[in-house]
């Protein structure tokens, strides 16, 4: 069999900030995620807020989360071998909490499915129909506990093999913590297989195919593309689902 080629992309660009609270303090520790298609990395702010990541040319997504406090993001365009500085993010203070459990199906006792807590699992919660980002870590018991604010939110969770069960509609108030708000992830026991056509019923190639909520409209689990035939398979939890 032959090999197969890789083109790697040199890292040669920069992207330096400071995060900070809405009062102008540095937040050290801050998680900041910078992104672009294909490939992203995390970086964390030091004792003065400060942070630096390492890129390459081109659009970049740069998030920062820090716990009790709202992330905020910016999109930035690097230079090809440059630094882009001043890339400064304020976090808003939470004035609510948002506390539940991520659990997936683990084997069955009795006919009944078991469920286990996932550790180390990136949760966040989404504003619904408006702004709002937060997210933190599960801990070792798969709890997790979000800082937002007063509104309507959702929370979400991603796991390979796993399809999530729901992303429930939640309405808070200031001061409030909001308890019980349990996520559940469902093994892949079954195949969704299909076609992406046009109005002419010409196949379309590449094309991402996924899950999403039927209310939100957030993708439920990792999606798959279509081949140069416009076939696509992917793996998914029994059930009824929106494809996308």
């Amino acid at each position: 069999q032959m090999g197969e080629d890789f083109t790697l992309q040199a890292l040669d660009a920069t992207i330096r900030g400071t995060v900070r609270d809405t009062d102008h303090n540095p937040l050290s520790g801050a998680r900041v995620d910078v992104g672009t298609s294909g490939w992203g990395t995390s970086v964390y702010a030091d004792a003065s807020g400060n942070y630096t990541a390492t890129v390459y040319g081109g659009v970049w997504h740069v998030r920062a989360h820090r716990d009790g406090y709202l992330s905020e993001a910016k999109d930035i365009t690097v230079p090809d071998g440059g630094t882009v500085t001043g890339v400064d993010l304020y976090l808003s203070r939470a004035t609510a909490w948002i506390v539940g459990t991520v659990r997936r199906e683990a084997g069955s006792s009795l006919g009944i499915a078991a469920q286990v807590g996932v550790p180390g699992l990136w949760v966040w919660a989404n504003g619904y129909q408006g702004p709002g980002h937060a997210g933190t870590t599960s801990d070792a018991s798969g709890v997790f506990t979000i800082g937002v604010t007063a509104g309507t939110w959702y929370v979400v969770t991603s796991y390979d093999g796993h399809t999530l069960q729901q992303t429930p509609l939640l309405a808070i108030a200031d001061g409030q913590i909001l308890t019980g708000t349990d996520l559940l992830l469902l093994p892949h026991n079954a195949a969704v297989t299909g076609q992406v056509l046009d109005q002419n019923n010409t196949p379309i190639t590449n094309t991402w195919v996924q899950i999403n909520d039927a209310v939100t409209g957030h993708r439920r689990q990792n999606g798959t593309s279509s081949d140069a035939s416009g076939f696509y398979t992917m793996p998914v939890a029994a059930g009824t689902w929106k494809i996308n």
